[in-house]
């Protein structure tokens, strides 16, 4: 069963009757079914299917993806549907992992009473799905798009390898940073399709940074950032004079936040002997927020030095050790709580009497344990702790730091959290307590698009700007909109697809570039930014999408009033632009709203199935007509764009839209655009 936080998330997603998603599949079938059926008594097979069934499922869930099918020996999990996530490549290939180590237990047991394994073939693959709506059950209509799901299935009735994580290459191209892989031979390539090919997985590296944090490339130069990285510096400096502070560094996905963190740590060692200055960084994990104080055991993990693999032992003894080093007097308590956040098995004693204290009781220990711990390290040696992805940070790690950041009055340690500005997140919480609490000592450093001669500076790095076509480059520039990571995104989506290739020492366009493609590492980030939204205000971004970039307010009602008229839309309108979807663009003389990013509207727009989008253009073309009847020469184009999308037209129409586009009218393209919008308000255009 899933968890209850789980199935309330995703009951939260709502769909307007179906939806593309890109998803991450994950197709588990029984490698030696034949084997199993013969030598498990059939009275008992019912049983081990279950069981195993149950360990999957239960897997799956934790990492928030979702059972799509079951059949015959065969499960089917996705993950990005119906909750997406920016990351569901890496859930899936860690939730893989996973099942194979639970599994592989499980196995033992079978075949030491069976005399036969419990054999798995897992094959991930990432790729295009259609969505349909989610059912009371939690069930779900869906449809595969480009065989992201056939060719799964005929690699799991080939020859490929029993026990293993198996990868197409729409997959490792995600997880690459992640794992360490082998390319199958040929052999097993050809018998799937000779267009895809296979990687087995060797290794899963541990969870750490997030998904956007790990291409960053540090040899390209930070650029449009020297103010924001001097006074970094100059914080680092104060710190080596003995003197606390906290800074945050605030910004949307991709502007650059990570990028300065390196700068800032690269720069401190290049000026400073590591000696001088003690970095300590740790990161919350989009699949972490649900495990209690994730984000301050990743934090004394780092401090400590301590790896994932160590033993319960090793823990203890590197703590004894470092608190004997720093502390004195009775540190006994110390040791014991800082052990135990650590999940270190502790004497039965302890044990006991830790677990009778109140969850309140246990926070104040923790809290007096670190409190002293990290005072004693900045006594020795000033301390940077940076707090990365503090947007995906745990509750319980949150309250403790509340509480914990006051202590850079009294030692030289500088605090920096980096986040989003979710204002829904947990980690906004310890924002506003900086704000609230830390007064002058706080610098807060907002990060904002690169402006445009910075992104050409930046596109002229990653690839010769004076060798690019025009359009490309122009295409880069508004798409981007200044985001660095959408800039390496788009660059890299019209190389690896071949859309632009490198001839002669210039680059050309070598086949048509879709201007409204969106990267499918973006899909994903923007996606589940829309999918945070509570359900009104996914439903009204979604509808102003189809009106446009720039959306008067008057439009969207007329439109909501046909579609969803139990929308508070002022209300909704307010959620979008207090968390940064929107903004208001124009007051007078009229109310009208813009999306925040280019690429964030293209997300919601193309989330939607052309049918829905159709009945969509038809409602947005006509409330204008009915709105604006004074000014339908002015507004002839989108009555024309949304008449061609909405594709409504009767047979018997005088003239089609096809023949007012044509070339063979001869008529200019204004006034093709006027004939377009009389046929709208005639009706000539209209759903059968």
């Amino acid at each position: 069963m899933a968890p209850k936080r789980f199935v309330q998330k995703v009951r939260s997603v709502p769909y307007l009757s179906k939806e593309q998603r890109n998803v991450t599949a994950m197709m588990l079938t029984i490698a030696n079914a034949g084997d199993f059926s013969d030598k498990v008594p059939e009275e008992e097979q019912s049983s081990i299917l279950n069981d195993a069934l149950d360990r999957i499922a239960g897997i799956v869930f934790e990492f928030e993806g979702s059972i799509a099918k079951l059949w015959k020996n065969t499960v089917l999990a996705f993950f990005g549907a119906p909750v997406t996530h920016e990351d569901d490549p890496q859930r899936a290939i860690h939730a893989a992992g996973t099942i194979l180590s639970e599994i592989g237990k499980y196995s033992q047991t079978i075949k030491e009473k069976f005399g036969v394994p419990f054999d798995l073939h897992i094959v991930l693959n990432t790729g295009p799905i259609l969505i349909g709506e989610l059912k009371s059950n939690l069930r779900f209509d869906f449809q595969s798009v480009n065989e992201t799901l056939e060719c799964m299935d005929r690699a799991t009735r080939m020859a490929i390898p029993r026990n293993a994580i198996i990868l197409f290459e729409d997959t490792f191209r995600f997880v690459k940073p992640f794992v360490q892989c082998t390319a199958l031979s040929d052999p097993y390539c050809s018998k799937v399709d000779e267009d895809h090919h296979l990687w087995q997985v060797e290794q899963i590296y541990r969870p750490g940074a997030s998904f956007l944090r790990t291409p960053i490339n540090s040899s390209t130069p930070l650029i449009g950032r020297n103010s924001e990285l001097a006074l970094l510096l100059e914080l680092s400096e104060t710190v080596l004079a003995g003197l606390g502070r906290v800074s945050m560094i605030l910004g949307d996905p991709g502007i650059g936040k990570s990028r300065l963190v390196m700068e800032w740590k690269q720069q401190l060692r290049t000026l400073h002997q590591p000696t001088r200055l003690r970095w300590i960084e740790a990161h919350g994990q989009s699949f972490g927020k649900e495990l209690a104080y994730h984000l301050l055991k990743s934090l004394l993990r780092s401090a400590l030095g301590i790896d994932r693999k160590d033993s319960s032992e090793e823990i203890l003894t590197r703590i004894t050790s470092k608190a004997n080093n720093l502390l004195s007097g009775n540190i006994e308590n110390i040791i014991t709580y800082l052990a135990h956040l650590l999940d270190v098995q502790l004497t039965e004693e302890k044990e006991t009497y830790i677990h009778q204290l109140k969850a309140s009781e246990l926070q104040g220990k923790y809290l007096n344990a670190l409190q002293s711990f990290f005072k004693a390290m900045a006594m020795e040696q000033p301390l940077v702790i940076v707090l990365e992805d503090l947007h995906w940070a745990d509750k319980s790690s949150i309250e403790i730091l509340m509480d914990f950041l006051p202590i850079a009055a009294t030692a030289p340690i500088l605090i920096c959290l980096v986040t989003r500005p979710y204002r829904d997140s947990d980690g906004w919480i310890l924002v506003n307590a900086a704000r609230g609490q830390i007064g002058p000592r706080l610098t807060e450093i907002a990060l904002q698009n690169l402006d445009e001669k910075e992104s050409e500076e930046l596109v002229n790095e990653l690839i010769d700007l004076q060798k690019l076509p025009d359009e490309v480059r122009d295409l880069i520039l508004k798409k981007s909109e200044g985001n660095p990571f959408f800039i390496e995104e788009l660059l890299r989506m019209l190389t690896n697809e071949g859309m632009l290739i490198q001839k002669n020492d210039h680059w050309q366009v070598a086949s048509e570039v879709n201007t409204e493609r969106i990267p499918d590492s973006l899909q994903g980030l923007l996606t589940a930014r829309i999918d945070r939204l509570p359900a009104e205000a996914r439903d009204t971004m979604r509808v102003a999408s189809v009106i446009g970039r720039t959306f008067p307010e008057k439009v969207i009602e007329r439109v909501l009033l046909s579609q969803s008229p139990n929308v508070a839309l002022l209300e909704q309108l307010s959620v979008l632009e207090s968390i940064g979807m929107i903004h208001v663009s124009q007051v007078h003389p009229e109310l009208i709203y813009s999306f925040q990013h280019i690429l964030l509207h293209d997300a919601a727009y193309h989330s939607i199935i052309e049918e829905d989008r159709n009945k969509l253009h038809l409602a947005v073309g006509t409330a204008l007509e009915d709105l604006y009847q004074d000014q339908l020469e002015r507004l002839a184009s989108q009555l024309a764009y949304h008449s061609q999308k909405a594709n409504k037209l009767r047979r018997r129409s005088t003239i089609s839209i096809k023949q007012v586009m044509s070339h063979e009218t001869h008529l200019p393209m204004p006034k093709l655009n006027i004939i377009s919008a009389r046929l709208f308000r005639s009706r000539k255009i209209m759903p059968p």
